[in-house]
């Protein structure tokens, strides 16, 4: 009886044991299935951009090969601010420096003549910010350090038309190589400084190289268009076995399995409105193959809003979880980016209509009553749209000795010249200059006018008042 009994109890344990060893190899199956079907590669085609056989990006790195004394250069801090150049050391005077890279100069003039595309390249690493290989991106840099350095050289020691030409060729250059969402204003300040000291013939000269740059400026929807591939290629990149190596900011390497991927676990999520819980829901739910789909449908919908003008108040739709906001990086505030980038054209416009005042001024005597007669008189060829509204013209007044120039801004709306203002909260540590600046920094729900010479700060992601 106790063996049998003995027996029976035996049984029983063996079954549970085997019913528990069944469940454990289901689940690890399972398990395993599922993992091998979130991490599947993405088997997904990207239409890289065009590269022409000559392009501007051949000249850059001829130019940053050509360079000389190129530890003294990275020591020099061009300070925009003030318009000065700052220097660690001094073993070589600035136009040496110049001289000696009037070979590099050149190139990058003659490579701003042709177009700027930066081809796919999957044997290289790429830069979070330009999406560029590492030695193309170091390229321009190289290059744009250089124009820096002998624009605001010029600006200080040189008479106003090698200034000036200068000026252009570094406002040229940062709009041509300006990729994607990403653009400089340096420049622009100093070339309205010295439009006192230009002549007729000099302002005129100036004020169609700037029309001829707007001309060939891209819109904003445009340079979304621009980045949509490199944006879709950094993602395949990343969740491709054999391309498992694409540095993310925040990771060393970006690993293509769920366990690394689950980025929220360890870092903070880009969107802080989101809940971690639905993150990881997303991370562990959506597998690797539709990543770049649902991107490439999210990044499709943002480039259809941004054609829209901007005063239309056209909402940008909500970007997809963490998974694809890091791949897309700053694709999540396409509202901010898009306000910063018509401020960068109102800027540009400005700049380029201010001149042509001041020279018609000089010419005529006084102001004209209104902007059409700049084209009359053959100032420029034709008056730029206002950019927030995209088919209105700059709007504009005169006095005897002033003027004022101005955009509707964002709301879209007229309102005769009241530039955007900010109620401040009281601060101690803002200097009168900070002060003034946050007073007149717009916004994207700002109302009122953009006036020239007023507002000139745009809020940032992080700026707070």
């Amino acid at each position: 009886m106790e063996r049998s009994k003995i027996r029976r109890i035996f049984r029983k344990i063996l079954r549970i044991v085997l019913k528990v060893v069944a469940v454990f190899a289901v689940l690890t199956l399972l398990l395993f299935g599922w993992a091998w079907y979130l991490n599947r590669p993405p088997h997904y085609s990207i239409t890289p951009p065009a590269v022409p056989a000559i392009n501007a990006l051949t000249f850059l790195q001829r130019a940053s090969d050509a360079r000389r004394y190129g530890d003294e250069l990275r020591e020099i801090r061009p300070d925009w601010y003030k318009g000065k150049l700052h220097r660690s050391q001094q073993p070589q005077a600035l136009n040496v420096l110049l001289e000696e890279n009037r070979t590099s100069l050149q190139l990058i003039r003659e490579g701003m003549e042709h177009q700027y595309v930066i081809p796919l390249d999957p044997q290289s690493s790429w830069d979070k910010n330009n999406a560029c290989s590492s030695r193309a991106y170091s390229a321009v840099y190289d290059c744009r350090k250089l124009s820096e350095i002998n624009a605001l050289y010029r600006f200080q020691t040189a008479d106003s038309r090698s200034a000036a030409n200068a000026l252009v060729d570094l406002i040229q250059f940062n709009t041509r190589t300006g990729f994607g969402r990403y653009y400089h204003l340096n420049g622009y300040y100093q070339l309205e400084a010295i439009s006192n000291r230009l002549s007729v013939t000099e302002a005129n000269a100036v004020v169609a190289r700037l029309e001829q740059i707007a001309s060939t400026r891209p819109s904003f929807a445009d340079s979304l268009r621009l980045e949509k591939p490199y944006t879709l290629y950094n993602i395949v990149s990343g969740l491709s076995l054999e391309k498992s190596d694409v540095e993310v900011e925040g990771i060393d390497r970006w690993k293509t399995n769920r366990w690394f991927f689950a980025i929220p676990m360890i870092t903070p999520s880009p969107l802080e409105d989101r809940s971690q819980l639905v993150n990881q829901f997303y991370n562990w739910t959506v597998p690797n193959a539709k990543v770049p789909g649902i991107t490439d449908r999210y990044l499709t919908k943002c480039i259809r809003v941004a054609e829209k003008p901007f005063s239309s108040h056209t909402a940008y739709p909500s970007p997809p979880h963490d998974i694809v906001n890091w791949s897309c990086f700053s694709w999540d505030e396409l509202d901010t980016d898009h306000l910063q980038w018509l401020m960068w054209q109102f800027h540009h416009d400005g700049v380029m209509l201010s001149l042509a005042l001041h020279g018609y001024r000089r010419e005529h005597g006084q102001y004209p009553v209104e902007l059409e007669k700049l084209v009359t008189e053959k100032w420029i060829r034709k008056l730029p749209a206002d950019p927030f509204t995209q088919h209105d013209t700059f709007l504009y007044r005169t006095e005897r000795k002033t003027f004022t120039l101005y955009s509707r801004g964002p709301d879209g709306k007229d309102d005769h010249g009241k530039p955007i203002t900010n109620q401040l909260t009281p601060s101690r540590r803002r200097t009168a200059e900070e002060a003034v600046s946050l007073k007149y920094m717009v916004h994207v729900d700002s109302n009122g006018d953009i006036l020239y010479g007023i507002n000139k700060r745009v809020e940032t992601h992080t700026m707070r008042l």
